[in-house]
């Protein structure tokens, strides 16, 4: 929780999620990248409530990212 508070912190955050599978179920690796901090996420989800949940509803730094809708 402090990394993940940490993160939501940072003025810069790049995050990226790709497939994973676990178990052998779809998942999705996430990693939200800053200046000091990162944080590795495995979600079942690939939509923008994961990148919320970790970075807040309020997240007021710059987000660095790839085009992809749920960010």
């Amino acid at each position: 929780a402090s990394l993940e508070q940490a993160v939501a912190a940072s003025p810069i955050v790049y995050p990226d999620e790709t497939g994973w599978r676990c178990g052998g179920h779809r998942r999705w690796l996430w990693a939200f990248v800053a200046a000091k901090v990162t944080v590795y996420k495995i979600a079942a989800s690939r939509g923008g409530e994961v990148a919320e949940a970790v970075l807040g509803e309020f997240f007021a730094g710059i987000l660095g990212r790839d085009g992809w809708a749920a960010y």
